[in-house]
């Protein structure tokens, strides 16, 4: 995700992350991308989500790699608020597109 290779195990400490004040863009970019990298071919090439989770990605490339300690610290860097117009995007996707 964004160019940084996660474990499992720092993708749950970055979920169980603190949202005291409200959740970070960058947590939130992070989360609704990896998930629908995660869902792998079960989301079709050709689904109208991917230029969403381009615009996320690409943003999180331009940050350092993401950890609990620094995920509320990049709400006011350039793309943010693409990038988390995005996220929102990607969330109102997977809502219509729940497995069945």
């Amino acid at each position: 995700v964004g160019g940084h290779t996660y474990t499992q195990a720092e993708g749950k400490a970055i979920w169980n992350s603190s949202n005291a004040g409200g959740i970070g863009t960058a947590k939130k970019v992070f989360l609704q991308v990896a998930t629908i990298k995660l869902s792998g071919a079960s989301v079709l090439g050709g689904a109208t989500v991917w230029p969403y989770v381009a615009i996320g990605d690409n943003w999180l490339a331009t940050l350092p790699k993401l950890t609990p300690a620094n995920v509320k610290n990049f709400n006011n860097t350039a793309g943010a608020a693409e990038a988390k117009a995005a996220a929102d995007a990607i969330s109102s996707w997977i809502e219509g597109h729940h497995c069945e």
